[in-house]
């Protein structure tokens, strides 16, 4: 009876430490979900204010790179234009410069076959067959026709190409300048085509006027717009202003 007594009293204490320890479990539970409520509750009270200022925060970041973008794409379209005007210019120039040549190129085997170091009957020499005064216009070196003979090194072909191209700038100034009054300039005789004595026709472009004045001078070539064709000049050999008029006619570039 003892025993069970005791063993009824043990088993008590055991119920009873039970009892507590669940207590204490159900009493930490509770206390962790009323923490969690009220988190949850301030949250929820919260969230609406840090949300907007967020989204007010994140638009403004947005629309400032959006602003940022957009301002480079503007630059950058501005710089591609500008490189692109850059690059035209540059080949226009150099498709310029390439008809030049080859007007200079068709000038020289007119004037001498393209032989840079021929001397003719009186006395003009080189590729283009410069006389004195068109050498001293282009300030070319200081020689005689002899000295040309025995040694056309003093004037290579590279300086005669020059001087040919700076003939042509003079010429073409030379010529400007002579017709400056409203309706009488010199691109109005451009693309005109004048009747000549002969009855035949010839059309007036700029390369056709550049080649004349290489062949008997601007002076020559304004009286022969002035008269519209009627004072056609001739040179030592017998061709006439109208004739390189002709020939080069077909040539297109500008000179400046």
């Amino acid at each position: 009876m003892l025993k069970i007594t005791k063993l009824l009293q043990g088993r008590g204490k055991n119920l009873g430490v039970r009892s507590n320890t669940k207590l204490k479990k159900l009493f930490f539970n509770w206390k962790k979900r009323m923490i969690s409520i009220i988190a949850l509750t301030l949250m929820v009270s919260i969230l609406p204010i840090l949300s907007s200022q967020n989204s007010e925060a994140a638009v403004s970041t947005f629309t400032k790179k959006l602003h940022f973008r957009n301002v480079r794409a503007e630059q950058a379209d501005s710089i591609r234009k500008v490189e692109y005007e850059a690059l035209m210019v540059l080949i226009t120039k150099k498709k310029n410069e390439v008809k030049i040549a080859q007007f200079i190129k068709r000038l020289a085997i007119r004037e001498s076959s393209g032989d840079w170091k021929v001397v003719n009957r009186f006395g003009y020499v080189g590729k283009y067959q410069f006389g004195i005064a068109a050498r001293k216009t282009v300030n070319a070196p200081k020689f005689t026709v002899k000295q040309f003979i025995k040694n056309p090194y003093i004037w290579p072909e590279d300086q005669q190409d020059k001087a040919a191209i700076k003939l042509m700038r003079v010429n073409y100034r030379y010529l400007n300048q002579f017709f400056n009054e409203p309706g009488d300039e010199l691109h109005s005789f451009i693309n005109e085509t004048f009747t000549l004595r002969d009855r035949s026709k010839v059309k007036i472009t700029t390369a056709g006027l550049l080649a004349a004045s290489h062949l008997v001078g601007p002076k020559l070539v304004r009286s022969f717009l002035n008269t519209r064709g009627y004072i056609d000049k001739k040179d030592g050999n017998g061709t006439k202003c109208s004739d390189y008029m002709k020939h080069f006619d077909e040539h297109t570039f500008v000179m400046n």
